[in-house]
């Protein structure tokens, strides 16, 4: 279960952790954490944002590309090749 704080604010202590994976066993918990970490995200002109940056140890992040929002539940990172990365602004 994911305790959801009433207020986000930018938090350093969780960063030096590893993140906790997400289960889906409450989804509507899930749905409200997007929103939340999207609705903050926004409100600090981002383009991106994930739980960890905020006090949450969980493996989420949410971003919006080309006008749509992107939330991103247990996410791998995986290696690459230089000609697969690409420069955003």
């Amino acid at each position: 279960m994911i305790v959801l704080p009433k207020k986000l604010k930018i938090t350093g202590r969780v960063l030096k952790n590893v993140a906790k994976p997400v289960d889906f066993k409450f989804p509507a918990q899930l749905e409200q954490l997007g929103m939340m970490l999207y609705r903050f995200m926004r409100d600090q002109d981002a383009i991106g944002l994930a739980a960890p940056q905020v006090g949450i140890s969980r493996r989420v992040f949410v971003m919006e590309i080309n006008g749509r929002k992107r939330v991103c539940f247990n996410p791998e990172a995986h290696w690459h090749t230089e000609d697969q990365l690409f420069e955003y602004e």
